[in-house]
Parts: structure tokens; sequence; C-alpha cells
């Protein structure tokens, strides 16, 4: 694959956070990080907080966002506040 997409997961670093991932025009939200892209079989890898693996297809993928190196150092800098309701 030769997508503008597959060479975006090819030179993503391991481990990038991920802000928001729709696959077939779904939402996937329980992913947080970017593990992989597999360019020989176009299978792009994620995992969750919990240890979880996701795996799907690349050429399913309908949009990824990054989190950018500025909203991640803000996170660290600013963690978001547990609400109680």
């Amino acid at each position: 694959m030769s997508s503008p997409l597959s060479k975006l997961l090819q030179v993503t670093p391991t481990n990038t956070l991920v802000k928001e991932l729709m696959i077939n025009g779904e939402d996937v939200s329980r992913v947080q990080r970017f593990v992989k892209y597999d360019k020989f079989r176009d299978l792009a890898y994620f995992t969750n907080d919990s240890g979880s693996t996701f795996i799907c297809i690349g050429e399913r993928i309908d949009m990824i966002e990054f989190t950018t190196e500025e909203e991640q150092k803000n996170s660290k800098e600013n963690p978001p506040k547990s609400w109680l309701f």
C-alpha cells in the first residue's frame, strides 16, 4: 500500500499517542498509542493503557489524529482532573 496514510504510519515513531482513530466510519476510542506499522501486510498496531493490543488493516483506517508534542507536554504539566458524580 502506498497511500499517504501508509506513508505517514511508516514514519510515525513507536508509542506516539493517538488522539482519535476512525475505522470504517466508527470511532475507535479504546486505543491510546500507535505501536508499529507493517507495510508488507498493511497492518497497524495500537495499544492501550491496560496493555491490550489492537490490530487493524491500514486501508480500513479513515482518519487518525495523533497528539502533538505540545499537547503531550501540556498534559504532563496539567494532568486531567477527575470528576466524581
